[in-house]
């Protein structure tokens, strides 16, 4: 499963989050490790700069960290949290906390070429 989310920070700020995690996961904390139920966490700070946009990419390193998991896909609901160690692309790395909050009217669509990864 990919949930990604958009906060707008200011008129010209934005943050994207993608978290990537597996179908079966169950509710509940889960350590950011190599193999487990949450596989990748990414995020970008994104910034309007005269006609284009900055974009600063961060991926979440293993083993640094948990994310907390409500999720319920019935219902097409989602609820989690996490603290990880992040790494941008000039090998800077940076603490982070943050969550996806009351996210509902989720829809599972099936792609066969990702699916079957």
């Amino acid at each position: 499963m990919v949930l990604s989310a958009k906060q707008e920070l200011s008129p010209t700020k934005w943050l994207d989050l993608s978290l990537y995690f597996s179908l079966d996961i169950e509710n509940g904390r889960h350590p950011f490790v190599k193999g487990g139920k949450v596989s990748h966490m990414i995020y970008s700070i994104n910034e309007k700069v005269g006609a284009g946009h900055s974009f600063k990419p961060y991926s979440a390193l293993h083993g640094t960290g948990y994310v907390d998991v409500n999720f319920d896909i019935a219902k097409g609901t989602f609820d989690g949290g996490f603290e990880l160690l992040f790494e941008g692309s000039t090998s800077t790395t940076r603490k982070d906390h943050g969550g996806f909050r009351g996210v509902s009217g989720l829809e599972y669509e099936t792609n066969p070429g990702v699916d079957q990864l």
